[in-house]
């Protein structure tokens, strides 16, 4: 399954989601159905500062593991520190929503690095 690579822009704190490439923005909400891809943290730049601060927080979205597994706060965190820094993540969202699960486009959600 291939993804568009966003800029996030926005993180609630719990489910809410927002970014944005040079195809548009999106704001989407993310449940424990959604699908979280571990972050190559081998493909971020070291000493590049954009990198650097993304690289921390992938590998702290890592170590949380996902909704399903973490107890909330670290992983919400970690999402939290990937949007704050600006960071990219690759999105793969259901256009048009699901109707079993309207509320959730999110398909997979993986942060990646900046020449990626």
């Amino acid at each position: 399954m291939t993804g568009s690579a966003y800029v996030l822009t926005g993180f609630d704190g719990a489910s809410i989601f927002s970014g944005s490439n040079k195809q548009g923005s999106f704001v989407a909400v993310y449940d424990p159905g959604s699908r979280f891809v571990a972050a190559k943290l081998d493909k971020y730049t070291p000493g590049d500062p954009y990198d650097v601060a993304c690289r921390e927080a992938a590998a702290d979205y890592n170590a949380a593991g996902s909704v399903a597994t973490s107890d909330g706060f670290a992983f919400n965190a970690a999402l939290g520190a990937l949007a704050a820094n600006g960071c990219q993540a690759k999105i793969i969202l259901e256009v048009p929503p699901n109707p079993v699960r309207p509320g959730d486009p999110y398909r997979s959600f993986q942060p990646v690095a900046a020449s990626n």
